[in-house]
């Protein structure tokens, strides 16, 4: 494995970590969120339905899209639904009542979120098809830890603090999926023909 490649493997291991662990928040605590809130487990089953509803549209949307700009890569979307995420973690901490607006707030986090996941996931064949070498297995498996422990700090912290924590660890780890696409945007490209290139500015081969 060349320099570049285990720095590529660095990257996609962030990437897997910082977003199982996003998904730890989003799927894990969503029904306790609500509840918190003062809905019932009904409609935080509605909240859940809806939202993958919604992600159905909106995932083949985006798929189109990506493969029609030339403009955008895959890391801008991501870029942008995090900062969309962010924000709909910052009303929903404005807003204390069970409402319908909290709730429409809460289904779109999910669908945003869910809208993520075969960005990322698509990564991997993207590296395949450009002939790049890096260990997928590790980067899931650290996904999976990382998703574990999220759900085990989290399940602590909402023993001792109410649910508040759950939602500014929403906003934290949505930021940091921002940053880690605006870190890696930076290091490689894709072509004409769709295949991963990396700046040779930013690594080293050798």
């Amino acid at each position: 494995m060349t320099a570049v490649e285990k720095r590529l493997t660095i990257d996609h291991a962030l990437v897997h970590i910082i977003f199982q662990a996003m998904a730890g928040i989003v799927y894990g605590f969503t029904v306790y969120l609500l509840m918190a809130r003062g809905f019932n487990s009904a409609i935080a089953g509605f909240s859940m339905s809806f939202a993958n509803l919604g992600s159905l549209f909106i995932q083949p949307m985006v798929a189109n899209f990506l493969d029609k700009t030339k403009k955008y890569t895959v890391f801008d979307i991501c870029v942008y639904i995090s900062i969309i995420m962010v924000l709909l973690y910052v009303a929903s901490c404005l807003i204390t009542n069970a409402t319908v607006l909290l709730f429409v707030i809460y289904t779109l986090s999910i669908a945003a979120y869910s809208s993520l996941e075969p960005l990322f996931n698509s990564l991997s064949s993207v590296f395949i098809n450009s002939g790049i070498n890096i260990e997928f297995g590790r980067a899931r498996a650290l996904g999976s830890v990382s998703y574990g422990l999220i759900c085990f700090i989290f399940g602590l912290l909402t023993e001792n603090y109410t649910y508040t924590v759950v939602l500014i660890g929403g906003c934290i780890f949505a930021i940091l999926i921002c940053l880690i696409s605006l870190i890696i945007r930076k290091d490689y490209y894709f072509d004409e023909d769709g295949n991963i290139n990396v700046f040779t500015s930013s690594y080293n081969p050798q």
